[in-house]
């Protein structure tokens, strides 16, 4: 594939600082239920 093609394809910037506050936000989300987990053990 062209990597002008690749280069379209990524989302704005704007969409893409959005996109990793919501994996930051679900990573943290995941943390926690995973710490949960382990002091029940």
């Amino acid at each position: 594939p062209s990597p002008k093609k690749s280069i379209d394809s990524i989302p704005k910037a704007k969409d893409f600082d959005k996109y990793k506050a919501f994996v930051f936000k679900r990573l943290q989300e995941i943390e926690a239920i995973l710490n949960k987990d382990q002091l029940k053990e």
